[in-house]
């Protein structure tokens, strides 16, 4: 009994059907087995939604996609619950998990893939950053046009630019 911490003892009903304590199981393991296949549903349709072309559809994807990790939460938990629940039952009536588990990774992530994909398309890449380097003014006289002042102008012009104080990266 459950105060000794063993299981109670199953009786065989006299019709020859199972124990009621794997009917219950059995019915359990249906029953998650039936809300694990619409977690894939629900999974199935945002697959369904990647193959979109239009702006809507897209949009619509996008949206399901923000659900991903809920059902993959409840497809997970379901898989747990029909493990355990495997073990309880006769081995007819067991269900498969790991081909389960493995369709719906296999979907789960080609659905991340292609989400992850369309968002990189519609990032905006912000514009490189301004350049503001500072340099410091420099007056460089101006010439007059006239040949005969062109002489003082340019060596003027080379004392100031070329060989004035100025370090050579603030005259590029």
């Amino acid at each position: 009994n459950s105060q000794t911490g063993y299981l109670p003892i199953l009786t065989m009903p006299d019709n020859g059907a199972e124990p009621v304590e794997q009917q219950d199981n059995s019915t359990k393991l249906l029953a998650y087995s039936s809300m694990r296949e619409a977690a894939f549903a629900q999974l199935q349709s945002a697959y369904d939604a990647s193959k979109a072309t239009t702006a809507g559809s897209l949009s619509q994807f996008l949206a399901r996609c923000s659900e991903l990790s809920e059902i993959r939460d409840r497809f997970y938990h379901y898989s747990d619950t029909i493990m355990e629940l495997n073990v309880l039952v006769p081995a007819e009536n067991r269900i498969d998990v790991q081909g389960a588990l493995k369709a719906f990774d296999d979907v789960y992530y080609e659905i991340r893939a292609v989400e992850s994909n369309i968002k990189s398309k519609f990032q905006k890449i912000p514009p490189p950053a301004p350049s503001e380097i500072k340099l410091p003014r420099i007056d460089v006289p101006k010439w007059d046009g006239q040949l005969s002042t062109f002489q003082n102008w340019f060596a003027l012009y080379n004392s100031v630019v070329h060989k004035g104080p100025s370090s050579k990266t603030s005259k590029l």
